[in-house]
């Protein structure tokens, strides 16, 4: 028996497993590379290649299966073939020159150092970098390599799969049909981190929490509330309500009959564009107003949005529980409680919060108390009674301050100063972050 031509058969064996491993790593990470809106247009492709590619990344946790056991494969008996290899040259080397078992062990660990770094480097590192450097090119080269080798291999994936469940089986791990699901915590956590590493833009940020507070923020939270409502009574004029649209820059203007509380429609300003330069004698506003939708001031943003679109309108009447009038709310509202505030031309320029100083704000009584936290980074108390910050300050001093005083209040962290009062109510206020306690230091020994 020939001993140099089992080492040359060895050889050969080592060699060619090597370039089959490092074409199938090649291939299977080249395919898993491609874009997804790649792979569907290789759906509509002309090129057979594209299309075999597409009906193979249809199903990728077969074809991928089979891959990985080819690999798998290849690596034994690469192992198998180094390890006999190595044991010939050591056996050899002995018998040669009569060598101790030192030099034998070192030339044993030599080899296999030598083995391993051959399938790291030419089995993985080089073919997985090549890949992902040329995906498109790579995939076209050896996706029919790929799947002739997942081919050859799938009787022994099921044969694995079917095995590896019986034993986990007994084991008693049932495999888990669904993962578990991602809680709206864990997301926000995942938002707050990235955003601490700069990944994440604050302003991403608070849309990303706005969207999970879509469904618990009610209509009272985002209305424009009964006090700042713009409407006309059912008997004004024309040349009144066309006063009023161009002054407010409104489109749509309640029509109210006795009082503010008894809404009865709404008049849609191009509805009057075809009495232009017509006589104003007879004009009855009853006649051309829609009529309005009304909503309990208690109905959540989420249910509102799916009655604008079952409506198909855009702006509703916010009602109390005695059936008066709270306010107006608009599409405009809810989606301004996701990306928050949207200045158009005819929103007036005033801001609701302007900074003073480092840490020293002032801002607009109506701000919410959630957006009074996001901006002082602070926990203010909240109640069913309030939802602003104008509201929060009424609730601790029991009374509306009159219009010449100007109040503090100290809480949660912050000062707040009562800058304005109208309309007997809070209209501007003053924010202070006050410095943070030092916290006590345990002294005893």
């Amino acid at each position: 028996m020939d001993p140099d031509g089992n080492l040359t058969a060895y050889l050969f064996l080592i060699i060619v497993f090597l370039l089959i491993n490092a074409l199938l790593t090649a291939g299977s990470t080249a395919l898993t590379a491609l874009s997804d809106s790649k792979v569907k247009k290789m759906s509509s492709s002309q090129e057979k290649i594209e299309r075999f590619i597409f009906k193979l990344l249809k199903r990728p946790s077969d074809f991928f299966d089979g891959i990985k056991l080819a690999k798998l494969i290849c690596t034994v008996i690469i192992a198998t073939a180094g390890c006999l290899t190595i044991l010939r040259l050591a056996l050899r080397t002995r018998l040669m020159d009569g060598a101790g078992p030192a030099s034998s062990l070192i030339l044993i660990l030599l080899s296999t150092v030598a083995v391993v770094l051959a399938c790291g480097i030419f089995c993985d590192r080089l073919p997985y970098r090549i890949a992902c450097r040329y995906p498109e090119g790579v995939s076209r080269s050896l996706a029919r390599l790929c799947w002739f080798f997942s081919c050859l291999c799938k009787p022994f994936v099921l044969l694995n799969t079917a095995v590896s469940k019986g034993l986990a089986a007994l084991l008693g791990v049932h495999e888990q049909e669904e993962p578990e699901p991602v809680t709206e915590e864990e997301i926000r956590l995942m938002v707050d981190v990235g955003n601490e590493k700069g990944q994440i833009e604050q302003s991403e940020k608070d849309m990303i929490n706005n969207i999970f507070e879509f469904d618990d923020r009610t209509v009272s939270e985002i209305m424009t509330h009964r006090t700042e409502l713009i409407a006309v009574p059912k008997t004004a004029p024309l040349h009144d309500i066309t006063a009023l649209a161009i002054d407010s820059g409104y489109s749509r203007i309640p029509v109210y009959g006795d009082d503010i509380d008894d809404i009865i429609g709404l008049l849609y300003v191009k509805d009057l564009l075809c009495l232009i330069g017509k006589n104003e004698e007879g004009f009855c506003a009853q006649n051309y107003m829609r009529r309005a939708l009304f909503v309990p001031e208690g109905m959540k943003c989420v249910d509102l949005f799916a009655q604008f679109k079952l409506q198909k309108v855009q702006i509703a009447v916010a009602v109390d529980e005695y059936g008066g009038t709270a306010g107006i709310v608009s599409m405009e509202d809810l989606l301004e409680s996701i990306v928050g505030n949207i200045q158009d031309e005819y929103d007036s320029e005033e801001e609701e919060v302007f900074e003073l100083a480092q840490g020293v704000y002032a801002i607009d009584g109506t701000l919410s108390i959630d957006e009074t936290e996001r901006l002082l980074d602070i926990e203010l108390p909240e109640d069913s009674d309030y939802d602003t910050i104008g509201g929060l300050l009424t609730e601790i001093l029991e009374r509306i301050p009159a219009p010449d005083e100007h109040p503090c209040v100290e809480v949660g962290g912050a000062k707040f100063t009562v800058l304005l009062v109208e309309d007997r109510r809070i209209a501007r206020v003053r924010a202070e972050l006050l410095p943070k306690e030092p916290e006590d230091e345990d002294t005893a020994e």
